[in-house]
């Protein structure tokens, strides 16, 4: 736990080096008023990424058909998930999150909100028709560990940092275009002023770059962070383990061919980052998942994850991932299990061999 927190801590402390490095070298080669045009743009771009923060939930609100339930209402039809939600409030004292349902095979859930006492938590009908109530319960707690962490507001400054980093560089290029070469009365000193604004915009460029990546380690640390708050409300790592092995591997592969159809076009597909899995990762692997009956079996799990652990292009495709994949998910909930005393459901221990 200390190992993550300090992983993400030093991450986002590294964004925030990085900025302060690009304005310091633009500070070493420039005059305070040369600046002006470029604080201007930054604080335009924080203006932005404000008014998305401020606007997201409801952006959310209007594009999905959540139906909002009254709580009483919620905890009649689905006493087991309010009883972990009501364990979570207690314990940590927030408020109750509002919980609402989109009516969507895809098995999805996700939170947003402003901060922790005014949460949002959405399942999707395919959560509650393809996991039994364990697995149900144990996806609600990983999205009450979103909550717990409030990690809607670093989520919202992580990203915010690379953002600047471009504008820095955009700055940068276009003051060579259109006015680098026109600030002096010296060719020479111009030229000068022209080659250090390439040379920031390059930096500012890279430092994006950079940037963004570090954005989405961060992305799957806290994915990490909320999987281990599952694993240590429902006291069984293996819970939160089996609905994603459904989610992510049965996903696509399970159903009627109608309602595959439904799956594949839903909305609920575009949140990606937002929920508890990304569901475009489905398409490469879960029909492969699937053994002759139809069902997820152990020696199928351990085939699919073969291609998580092993092959050299997965490191690339979670790199630009906001979630870890799903078989790094497993393994470290594995490692919990000792804690609480269970065994390993899917040790993964056949992946080598299968791959």
């Amino acid at each position: 736990k200390m190992g993550l927190k300090l992983a993400s801590t030093l991450a986002v402390l590294f964004l925030f080096a990085l900025i302060y490095a690009v304005v310091f070298t633009i500070g070493v080669w420039f005059l305070p008023g040369d600046l002006f045009g470029l604080l201007i743009m930054i604080a335009f771009t924080i203006l932005i990424v404000l008014f998305q923060y401020g606007m997201g939930p409801i952006f959310i609100n209007w594009m999905y058909r959540i139906e909002w339930m009254d709580y009483e209402d919620f905890t009649y039809n689905y006493p087991h998930l309010a009883d972990a939600i009501d364990k979570v409030v207690a314990i940590q004292e927030i408020k109750t999150p509002r919980m609402g349902i989109i009516h969507d095979l895809n098995p999805q859930a996700f939170t947003f909100g402003y901060t922790k006492n005014s949460a949002r938590m959405v399942i999707t009908d395919g959560i509650l028709h393809y996991l039994d109530e364990h697995e149900q319960r144990a996806v609600v707690a990983h999205e009450l560990g979103h909550i717990v962490h409030n990690d809607f507001i670093l989520m919202t400054v992580v990203f915010a940092i690379p953002l600047i980093l471009l504008t820095i560089a955009r700055w940068s290029y276009y003051a060579v275009r259109f006015s680098g070469l026109k600030r002096s009365r010296d060719d020479d000193a111009g030229s000068y002023i022209a080659l250090a604004l390439i040379a920031v915009a390059i930096v500012s460029y890279i430092s994006y770059y950079i940037g963004f990546l570090i954005s989405l380690f961060v992305s799957r640390i806290r994915e990490y962070f909320a999987d281990q708050h599952a694993a240590e409300l429902t006291e069984n790592p293996n819970l939160l383990s089996t609905a994603l092995i459904k989610i992510a591997y049965g996903l696509l592969a399970t159903g009627t061919e109608a309602e595959i159809k439904q799956q594949q076009k839903s909305k609920v597909r575009a949140l990606r980052g937002l929920g508890i899995f990304d569901p475009k990762k489905a398409a490469t692997v879960a029909v492969q998942t699937m053994d002759v009956n139809g069902q997820v079996s152990k020696k199928v799990v351990e085939a699919a994850a073969g291609w998580d652990l092993f092959n050299p292009w997965a490191k690339y495709f979670q790199t630009f991932s906001t979630h870890p994949l799903t078989a790094k998910r497993i393994q470290r909930l594995n490692e919990q299990c000792p804690i609480y005393r269970v065994p390993v459901e899917y040790d993964l221990s056949g992946a080598r061999a299968i791959k």
